[in-house]
Protein backbone atom coordinates (compact mmCIF):
# COMPACT_ATOMS: atom_id res chain seq x y z
CA UNK A 1 0.00 0.00 0.00
CA UNK A 2 3.08 2.11 0.61
CA UNK A 3 4.85 2.07 -2.80
CA UNK A 4 1.31 2.61 -4.16
CA UNK A 5 0.61 5.41 -2.49
CA UNK A 6 4.57 6.69 -3.14
CA UNK A 7 3.36 5.88 -6.55
CA UNK A 8 0.67 7.68 -6.73
CA UNK A 9 2.29 11.10 -5.44
CA UNK A 10 5.09 11.00 -8.05
CA UNK A 11 1.99 10.34 -10.63
CA UNK A 12 0.68 14.07 -9.12
CA UNK A 13 3.85 15.83 -8.90
CA UNK A 14 4.38 14.96 -12.93
CA UNK A 15 0.96 16.08 -13.86
CA UNK A 16 1.31 19.49 -12.42
CA UNK A 17 4.06 19.85 -13.96
CA UNK A 18 3.10 18.98 -17.25
CA UNK A 19 0.12 21.19 -16.38
CA UNK A 20 2.13 24.01 -15.09
CA UNK A 21 3.69 24.50 -18.48
CA UNK A 22 0.41 24.63 -20.80
CA UNK A 23 -1.24 27.96 -21.18
CA UNK A 24 -4.77 29.06 -21.02
CA UNK A 25 -7.66 26.79 -21.91
CA UNK A 26 -5.33 23.50 -22.57
CA UNK A 27 -4.32 24.03 -18.88
CA UNK A 28 -7.88 24.34 -17.54
CA UNK A 29 -8.54 21.49 -19.90
CA UNK A 30 -5.74 18.96 -18.52
CA UNK A 31 -6.78 19.43 -15.22
CA UNK A 32 -10.25 18.78 -15.81
CA UNK A 33 -9.69 15.59 -17.45
CA UNK A 34 -8.21 14.00 -13.93
CA UNK A 35 -11.79 14.32 -12.66
CA UNK A 36 -11.41 12.77 -9.26
CA UNK A 37 -8.02 13.79 -8.53
CA UNK A 38 -7.62 16.10 -5.01
CA UNK A 39 -6.87 19.43 -6.06
CA UNK A 40 -5.03 20.95 -3.27
CA UNK A 41 -4.03 24.59 -3.06
CA UNK A 42 -1.18 24.48 -5.37
CA UNK A 43 -2.88 22.50 -8.04
CA UNK A 44 -5.76 25.40 -8.12
CA UNK A 45 -2.95 28.57 -8.14
CA UNK A 46 -1.73 26.74 -11.32
CA UNK A 47 -4.97 26.51 -12.65
CA UNK A 48 -6.18 29.75 -12.08
CA UNK A 49 -2.85 31.66 -13.25
CA UNK A 50 -3.75 31.64 -16.70
CA UNK A 51 -6.52 33.74 -18.81
CA UNK A 52 -8.91 31.25 -18.97
CA UNK A 53 -8.29 30.38 -15.45
CA UNK A 54 -8.86 33.92 -14.27
CA UNK A 55 -12.37 33.29 -15.69
CA UNK A 56 -13.31 30.45 -14.36
CA UNK A 57 -15.25 30.06 -10.94
CA UNK A 58 -14.57 27.08 -8.41
CA UNK A 59 -16.55 24.93 -6.34
CA UNK A 60 -14.09 22.99 -3.69
CA UNK A 61 -16.10 19.64 -2.53
CA UNK A 62 -15.62 17.12 -0.25
CA UNK A 63 -15.60 13.30 -2.26
CA UNK A 64 -16.93 12.22 -5.43
CA UNK A 65 -20.72 11.69 -4.79
CA UNK A 66 -20.10 15.48 -4.57
CA UNK A 67 -17.95 16.20 -7.51
CA UNK A 68 -21.12 14.37 -9.59
CA UNK A 69 -23.95 16.01 -7.97
CA UNK A 70 -22.83 19.49 -8.10
CA UNK A 71 -22.04 20.19 -11.47
CA UNK A 72 -26.21 19.89 -11.88
CA UNK A 73 -26.60 23.10 -10.42
CA UNK A 74 -23.51 25.20 -11.63
CA UNK A 75 -22.94 26.82 -14.89
CA UNK A 76 -20.86 25.82 -17.89
CA UNK A 77 -18.15 28.33 -17.09
CA UNK A 78 -18.11 26.83 -13.02
CA UNK A 79 -15.08 23.72 -12.51
CA UNK A 80 -15.76 21.28 -9.42
CA UNK A 81 -13.38 20.13 -7.79
CA UNK A 82 -12.50 17.65 -4.88
CA UNK A 83 -10.72 19.34 -2.75
CA UNK A 84 -7.08 17.99 -1.12
CA UNK A 85 -4.89 18.67 1.81
CA UNK A 86 -1.77 16.76 3.42
CA UNK A 87 -1.72 16.65 7.20
CA UNK A 88 1.45 18.50 8.65
CA UNK A 89 1.39 15.53 10.97
CA UNK A 90 1.39 12.85 8.05
CA UNK A 91 4.61 11.46 7.53
CA UNK A 92 3.08 9.62 4.59
CA UNK A 93 2.13 12.57 2.82
CA UNK A 94 -0.91 11.22 2.11
CA UNK A 95 -3.75 13.79 -0.05
CA UNK A 96 -6.66 13.47 1.75
CA UNK A 97 -10.03 14.82 1.71
CA UNK A 98 -13.16 15.88 3.36
CA UNK A 99 -14.12 19.25 5.67
CA UNK A 100 -10.79 20.23 6.43
CA UNK A 101 -9.21 19.87 3.22
CA UNK A 102 -12.39 22.13 1.73
CA UNK A 103 -11.61 24.80 4.38
CA UNK A 104 -7.80 24.65 3.73
CA UNK A 105 -8.54 25.21 -0.12
CA UNK A 106 -10.51 28.20 -0.17
CA UNK A 107 -9.07 30.06 2.89
CA UNK A 108 -5.89 29.63 0.92
CA UNK A 109 -6.91 30.87 -2.52
CA UNK A 110 -8.89 33.68 -0.57
CA UNK A 111 -5.73 35.07 2.03
CA UNK A 112 -3.62 34.81 -1.94
CA UNK A 113 -5.58 37.00 -3.66
CA UNK A 114 -5.97 34.83 -6.60
CA UNK A 115 -9.18 34.87 -6.78
CA UNK A 116 -12.72 35.84 -5.65
CA UNK A 117 -14.80 33.44 -7.29
CA UNK A 118 -14.52 30.44 -4.99
CA UNK A 119 -16.97 28.39 -2.57
CA UNK A 120 -16.85 25.51 -1.28
CA UNK A 121 -19.36 22.60 -0.09
CA UNK A 122 -19.33 20.96 3.16
CA UNK A 123 -21.66 18.65 4.70
CA UNK A 124 -23.57 19.55 7.40
CA UNK A 125 -22.17 16.47 9.51
CA UNK A 126 -23.49 17.67 12.94
CA UNK A 127 -23.14 21.36 13.35
CA UNK A 128 -26.96 21.37 14.49
CA UNK A 129 -26.15 18.95 17.07
CA UNK A 130 -23.00 20.46 18.64
CA UNK A 131 -22.21 20.75 22.19
CA UNK A 132 -21.83 24.87 23.63
CA UNK A 133 -18.95 26.20 22.47
CA UNK A 134 -17.91 23.39 20.25
CA UNK A 135 -16.74 24.92 16.65
CA UNK A 136 -16.33 23.28 13.84
CA UNK A 137 -14.24 25.92 12.33
CA UNK A 138 -16.35 27.36 9.47
CA UNK A 139 -14.84 29.47 7.08
CA UNK A 140 -16.72 33.30 8.01
CA UNK A 141 -16.27 35.32 4.68
CA UNK A 142 -19.24 33.61 3.57
CA UNK A 143 -17.45 31.05 0.72
CA UNK A 144 -18.11 28.02 2.24
CA UNK A 145 -21.83 26.65 2.19
CA UNK A 146 -23.11 23.23 3.86
CA UNK A 147 -25.58 20.97 2.45
CA UNK A 148 -29.34 20.87 3.79
CA UNK A 149 -29.12 17.32 5.60
CA UNK A 150 -25.98 15.31 7.24
CA UNK A 151 -24.71 15.04 4.12
CA UNK A 152 -25.22 14.82 -0.03
CA UNK A 153 -26.26 11.29 0.35
CA UNK A 154 -29.36 11.97 3.21
CA UNK A 155 -30.16 15.39 1.53
CA UNK A 156 -30.56 13.45 -2.10
CA UNK A 157 -33.26 10.81 0.03
CA UNK A 158 -35.47 13.77 0.87
CA UNK A 159 -35.37 14.95 -3.03
CA UNK A 160 -38.57 13.09 -4.64
CA UNK A 161 -36.99 12.07 -7.98
CA UNK A 162 -33.91 11.17 -6.58
CA UNK A 163 -35.85 8.79 -4.18
CA UNK A 164 -38.06 7.17 -6.46
CA UNK A 165 -34.88 5.26 -8.13
CA UNK A 166 -34.83 3.65 -4.98
CA UNK A 167 -38.84 3.47 -4.09
CA UNK A 168 -39.17 2.10 -8.04
CA UNK A 169 -36.70 -1.06 -7.54
CA UNK A 170 -38.55 -4.18 -7.53
CA UNK A 171 -36.70 -5.21 -4.32
CA UNK A 172 -38.17 -2.44 -1.74
CA UNK A 173 -41.10 -2.17 0.22
CA UNK A 174 -42.79 -0.31 2.87
CA UNK A 175 -41.59 -3.01 5.35
CA UNK A 176 -38.21 -3.12 4.15
CA UNK A 177 -38.05 0.90 4.83
CA UNK A 178 -39.50 1.00 7.95
CA UNK A 179 -37.14 -1.40 8.86
CA UNK A 180 -34.30 0.29 7.60
CA UNK A 181 -35.50 3.62 9.05
CA UNK A 182 -35.37 2.21 12.52
CA UNK A 183 -32.22 1.34 12.13
CA UNK A 184 -30.13 4.14 11.02
CA UNK A 185 -32.31 6.62 13.59
CA UNK A 186 -30.82 4.69 16.36
CA UNK A 187 -27.57 4.58 14.84
CA UNK A 188 -27.39 8.30 13.71
CA UNK A 189 -28.89 9.24 17.28
CA UNK A 190 -25.68 7.45 18.72
CA UNK A 191 -23.47 9.54 16.31
CA UNK A 192 -25.63 12.35 17.73
CA UNK A 193 -24.41 11.51 21.21
CA UNK A 194 -20.75 10.83 20.29
CA UNK A 195 -20.00 14.36 18.95
CA UNK A 196 -22.54 16.29 21.46
CA UNK A 197 -20.41 14.39 24.90
CA UNK A 198 -17.30 14.33 23.17
CA UNK A 199 -16.79 10.64 23.95
CA UNK A 200 -15.00 8.73 21.08
CA UNK A 201 -12.91 10.86 18.42
CA UNK A 202 -14.92 8.22 15.61
CA UNK A 203 -17.27 5.19 15.70
CA UNK A 204 -18.01 2.71 12.74
CA UNK A 205 -20.41 0.72 12.39
CA UNK A 206 -20.65 -2.61 10.79
CA UNK A 207 -24.50 -2.45 9.65
CA UNK A 208 -24.18 -5.95 7.81
CA UNK A 209 -23.73 -7.74 11.24
CA UNK A 210 -27.27 -6.01 11.66
CA UNK A 211 -28.94 -8.70 9.07
CA UNK A 212 -29.88 -11.96 8.83
CA UNK A 213 -28.98 -12.91 5.73
CA UNK A 214 -31.77 -16.20 5.98
CA UNK A 215 -34.48 -15.14 6.87
CA UNK A 216 -33.80 -11.42 4.91
CA UNK A 217 -34.90 -9.13 8.53
CA UNK A 218 -32.79 -7.42 10.37
CA UNK A 219 -31.99 -9.30 13.51
CA UNK A 220 -33.86 -9.41 16.23
CA UNK A 221 -31.37 -8.36 18.91
CA UNK A 222 -29.87 -5.65 16.47
CA UNK A 223 -29.74 -2.82 19.29
CA UNK A 224 -27.56 -4.91 21.77
CA UNK A 225 -25.15 -5.93 18.45
CA UNK A 226 -24.72 -2.16 17.74
CA UNK A 227 -23.98 -1.21 21.80
CA UNK A 228 -21.36 -4.48 21.40
CA UNK A 229 -19.78 -2.20 18.89
CA UNK A 230 -19.54 1.25 20.63
CA UNK A 231 -18.13 -1.19 23.53
CA UNK A 232 -15.43 -2.08 21.49
CA UNK A 233 -13.92 1.36 21.57
CA UNK A 234 -13.35 0.74 24.55
CA UNK A 235 -14.81 0.99 28.16
CA UNK A 236 -15.71 4.98 27.56
CA UNK A 237 -18.81 7.16 29.13
CA UNK A 238 -21.19 7.05 25.84
CA UNK A 239 -24.21 4.84 27.82
CA UNK A 240 -27.65 4.41 26.52
CA UNK A 241 -29.10 6.84 28.75
CA UNK A 242 -27.50 9.52 26.59
CA UNK A 243 -29.98 8.93 23.73
CA UNK A 244 -32.74 10.00 26.54
CA UNK A 245 -31.18 13.11 27.17
CA UNK A 246 -30.25 13.98 24.04
CA UNK A 247 -33.78 13.08 22.60
CA UNK A 248 -34.98 15.31 24.97
CA UNK A 249 -32.82 18.41 23.76
CA UNK A 250 -33.21 17.91 20.15
CA UNK A 251 -36.58 15.79 19.66
CA UNK A 252 -34.59 13.70 16.86
CA UNK A 253 -37.15 11.34 16.79
CA UNK A 254 -39.49 14.41 15.48
CA UNK A 255 -36.82 15.31 12.34
CA UNK A 256 -36.76 13.76 9.12
CA UNK A 257 -33.90 10.74 9.20
CA UNK A 258 -31.75 12.85 7.01
CA UNK A 259 -30.82 15.30 9.17
CA UNK A 260 -28.82 13.34 11.70
CA UNK A 261 -27.75 9.95 9.85
CA UNK A 262 -24.77 8.95 7.76
CA UNK A 263 -25.39 8.38 4.20
CA UNK A 264 -22.59 5.62 4.74
CA UNK A 265 -24.10 3.74 7.27
CA UNK A 266 -27.69 4.64 5.40
CA UNK A 267 -26.87 3.15 2.09
CA UNK A 268 -24.75 0.50 3.38
CA UNK A 269 -27.66 -1.12 4.88
CA UNK A 270 -30.27 -0.36 2.04
CA UNK A 271 -27.73 -2.13 -0.16
CA UNK A 272 -27.83 -5.13 1.64
CA UNK A 273 -31.71 -4.70 2.64
CA UNK A 274 -32.55 -4.89 -1.21
CA UNK A 275 -30.61 -8.33 -1.21
CA UNK A 276 -29.19 -8.10 -4.53
CA UNK A 277 -25.38 -7.70 -5.79
CA UNK A 278 -26.29 -5.36 -8.42
CA UNK A 279 -27.33 -2.58 -5.68
CA UNK A 280 -24.07 -1.90 -4.13
CA UNK A 281 -23.88 1.28 -2.09
CA UNK A 282 -21.97 3.85 -4.62
CA UNK A 283 -23.93 2.07 -7.39
CA UNK A 284 -27.31 3.03 -5.54
CA UNK A 285 -26.22 6.81 -4.70
CA UNK A 286 -25.04 6.94 -8.49
CA UNK A 287 -28.54 6.09 -9.74
CA UNK A 288 -30.32 8.68 -7.56
CA UNK A 289 -27.37 11.09 -8.81
CA UNK A 290 -28.41 10.45 -12.29
CA UNK A 291 -32.02 10.77 -11.97
CA UNK A 292 -32.01 14.20 -10.12
CA UNK A 293 -33.54 17.01 -11.45
CA UNK A 294 -32.74 20.49 -11.46
CA UNK A 295 -36.31 21.56 -10.51
CA UNK A 296 -35.55 19.45 -7.38
CA UNK A 297 -32.12 20.72 -6.58
CA UNK A 298 -33.61 24.62 -7.01
CA UNK A 299 -35.37 23.57 -4.19
CA UNK A 300 -32.74 23.28 -2.17
CA UNK A 301 -31.40 25.91 0.81
CA UNK A 302 -27.88 25.06 -0.66
CA UNK A 303 -29.68 26.93 -3.81
CA UNK A 304 -30.71 29.62 -2.74
CA UNK A 305 -27.89 30.57 0.04
CA UNK A 306 -25.63 30.41 -2.97
CA UNK A 307 -27.89 32.53 -4.90
CA UNK A 308 -28.10 34.99 -2.36
CA UNK A 309 -24.07 34.83 -2.11
CA UNK A 310 -24.52 35.96 -6.09
CA UNK A 311 -25.60 39.29 -5.27
CA UNK A 312 -22.68 40.71 -3.83
CA UNK A 313 -19.94 37.99 -5.85
CA UNK A 314 -20.18 36.42 -9.01
CA UNK A 315 -23.00 34.57 -10.85
CA UNK A 316 -22.17 30.42 -10.42
CA UNK A 317 -25.88 28.95 -10.90
CA UNK A 318 -28.17 27.58 -13.69
CA UNK A 319 -31.25 29.52 -13.18
CA UNK A 320 -33.24 27.18 -15.88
Amino acid sequence: MEKKQVELVEENRKLISDISVLSGSDRIEKIAEEKYRRMQAADLRQAINSPSGELTKWVLVEGKFDRDFYPIIFRDDVRVYMAGRVSEDDEKKRVNGGVRAVLDVVETILNDGYTKSIIGIIDRDYYDYRAYGDSVGVDTTGHVFMTDYRDLEMTLCTMSSAWDTISSLPEYNESLSTGWEEVIRYIGAIRVANRYYRVYESLEFSVGNLYNYTTHTIMLNWQDIVWAQVKKKGENALQKGMLEMLEAKFHLSDLHYSCYTRGHDAFKLLAIMLKSTKYKEEELVKKMIDNCTFADCKNLSLYKDISNWEAAHVEMLKRE
